[in-house]
Formats: C-alpha cells, sequence, structure tokens
C-alpha cells in the first residue's frame, strides 16, 4: 500500500488498527476518505510520538461502531478534516477534538441513547462544534423540550442544512412545531428535515400541514426552500410552496 500514492478512499471492515497501519496511511497523499467500520483501535495515541508520527490528512472521515476512538482522533490532522460521520457517544467523548476541527460536515449515526443525561451530552457536542459547520444530522429525543431554545444552537452561524433524526418511537406532531419553532435562529437554513430514526414508526403528516408550520413558524428564514417532515416534503418554487412527490 506504501506504493499506491493514487489511493483515494480507503475502507476497513472489523479490522484491529495499530501504529504501523496510520504510518502506511499518513503517506498516502492522494487520500480523500477514509472509513472504518466495527474496527478497534490499539496502541498508543499518535500524539504522544509528537514530532515522530505523521498525521492523517484527510477531508472525510466515517466511523461506525469502533473501540478505541481517542487513537484514532489523535492520529487525524483535526484541521484538515471538512466532513465526519460518527456515533452520538463517540462524539460526546472526543467533544474537545472535535472543537479543534474545521468541519463544514458532521453526521452522528450512532443510536441517541435516550438517558437521562442525553440531552445535556447533546448539548455539550453542540456547544463544541465549530462555527464552520454548514451540513449537519443529529439524532434526537423529541420529547425532550430541553434541547431546544438553548443559546447553544446560536453557535452555527453558517448552518444551511439541518436533519434530525427523532429517537422516540411515537413521535408526535407537537414536537414538530416545537422544533420548528426553535429552528428559527438558524436564518441561513436552506434545507430542514425532521425524520424517525430508521425501524421507528414516523408520524402521517399531510403536506398541508407541513406547509402550514413553514409558513407560520419558519417564514423568518428567507433562505429555505425545502422541508421534511416525517417523509412528507415541500419544496419552495416560484415563490409558492409545492409537494414533493415520494
Amino acid at each position: 500500500m506504501t506504493h499506491m500514492k493514487n489511493i483515494r478512499e480507503l475502507v476497513f471492515f472489523c479490522n484491529t488498527i495499530k501504529n504501523a497501519h496510520w504510518d502506511v496511511i499518513a503517506n498516502l497523499e492522494s487520500l480523500e476518505e477514509l472509513s472504518f467500520t466495527h474496527c478497534k483501535f490499539v496502541d498508543r495515541p499518535a500524539d504522544e510520538d509528537h514530532g515522530k508520527r505523521l498525521k492523517v490528512k484527510v477531508p472525510c472521515l466515517r466511523m461506525t461502531r469502533c473501540n478505541g476512538v481517542a487513537q484514532l482522533t489523535a492520529a487525524i490532522d483535526a484541521l484538515h478534516l471538512r466532513t465526519l460521520t460518527m456515533g452520538f457517544q463517540s462524539a460526546a467523548d472526543q467533544a474537545d477534538w472535535l472543537s479543534k476541527t474545521s468541519l463544514t460536515d458532521l453526521y452522528l449515526n450512532d443510536i441517541f441513547v435516550a438517558a437521562v443525561d442525553g440531552d445535556e451530552k447533546m448539548k455539550y457536542i453542540l456547544g463544541k462544534i465549530p462555527q464552520s459547520i454548514q451540513v449537519m444530522t443529529v439524532p434526537i429525543n423529541t420529547p425532550g423540550t430541553g434541547l431546544f431554545g438553548d443559546l447553544v444552537w446560536q453557535n452555527m452561524p453558517l448552518l444551511r442544512s439541518l436533519t434530525l433524526k427523532a429517537m422516540d418511537l411515537f413521535p408526535g406532531i407537537t414536537a414538530a412545531h416545537m422544533i420548528c419553532e426553535s429552528i428559527r435562529v438558524h436564518r441561513s437554513l436552506q434545507s430542514f428535515t425532521l425524520n424517525a430514526w430508521p425501524g421507528h414508526i414516523g408520524l402521517t403528516v399531510s403536506a398541508a400541514e407541513v406547509r402550514h408550520m413553514v409558513q407560520e413558524q419558519l417564514g423568518n428564514l428567507s433562505e429555505l426552500n425545502f422541508v421534511d417532515i416525517y417523509g412528507t416534503a415541500v419544496r419552495l418554487v416560484d415563490g409558492k410552496w409545492i409537494d414533493v412527490a415520494k
């Protein structure tokens, strides 16, 4: 692999990743995407060898259900990273590292744990997200009203696309109204999606209800042109909100 300088995408599945792997990966000058699924990161973190070990410079990093994530983040050049996919708990554990990045896209892909401190952990993560963020997908507990209306949401001036995945089994229309009211702070928002987590029972919402929510609650968002509430989507075309065919 050390001779394959033109590798652009590298995927690891169910592997044990050691420092020897990072030595090779760090020299892949054309690498654009790096993905780990069900992997285990061992050995000491790379930053313990400061000055001896190269950091991996890759714009897109994906990690799903991995162990030893601290070793992974220690090996990555945070300032070079632009797109990140990781689990909710991993993001909470590595929030300080997250704050050192210049991310534009963040996707939290693990099932959100409906724990007592779940909303507090999410607030902590959101508070560490860099202001450069433009596209974000995160899981939420829709009954957890404490998460919305918090000042931490105002720390994302460039956010243009927001997707929220509701974790409760039976998300309701009241929660949808509450969430729509809370995202009004994102003045640069162009696209908003509220979906049920895969496998959960989503609420059936009519296009008329979605249009009503948009007009009554999101009218201050001048850049907004797409809204999807539990699978019912509308798009702004020539000044009018029209249904998007499924």
